[in-house]
C-alpha cells in the first residue's frame, strides 16, 4: 500500500500520545526514550501549528522559524515558557544520542516541555479565534 503522504492520524493527537509516553518512559526508567518522545511531542505541536497557519515545517530548522513566528505572537508573559520549553525539548532531543542528564534533570526538562505545550494550544486556540471570519483584525 502507497502513504498518501497525509498522517494517519493528526499532529495534535502524535504529540498528546507522544508526551504522555515521555513520561511513562521515564518511569520506567528510559532516560533515552523519555527525551526523544518529549523532542516528538513538541515537534508535533508545532507542526500542528505550522500546517494551520501554513508555515513550512519539514526540518529542525524550520521549528525554529515556527517558534520565531509563535513567540512574535504571543503575549510577553507566555514567551519565556515557550522558549524554555522549547530549548528544554531541544536539549532532550539532544540527550537522546547523547545520554548526559540525570533524572532529576530530566524531571524538570519534561515538565518544561509539559508546560509549552499546554501554553501552544492555548495559543493557537487564541490565534484561530483572532483570525476566523469576522473577528476583525485584532480579533474583535
Amino acid at each position: 500500500m502507497v502513504n498518501s503522504g497525509t498522517p494517519i492520524e493528526s499532529h495534535d493527537v502524535h504529540s498528546e500520545r507522544l508526551l504522555r509516553h515521555a513520561f511513562e518512559e521515564l518511569e520506567e526508567g528510559d532516560r533515552l526514550q523519555a527525551s526523544e518522545k518529549a523532542w516528538g511531542a513538541m515537534a508535533h505541536v508545532l507542526k500542528s501549528i505550522a500546517e494551520e497557519r501554513e508555515l513550512t515545517y519539514q526540518s529542525h530548522r524550520d521549528a525554529r522559524s515556527v517558534l520565531a513566528v509563535i513567540l512574535r505572537d504571543s503575549p510577553a508573559h507566555l514567551r519565556d515558557i515557550i522558549r524554555t520549553g522549547f530549548v528544554a525539548a531541544d536539549g532532550l532531543h539532544r540527550n537522546f544520542y547523547e545520554d548526559m542528564l540525570l533524572r532529576e534533570d530530566l524531571d524538570a526538562e519534561l515538565a518544561a516541555v509539559r508546560d509549552a505545550i499546554a501554553v501552544l494550544y492555548n495559543e493557537q486556540e487564541r490565534w484561530r479565534e483572532s483570525n476566523r471570519p469576522g473577528a476583525g483584525p485584532a480579533g474583535v
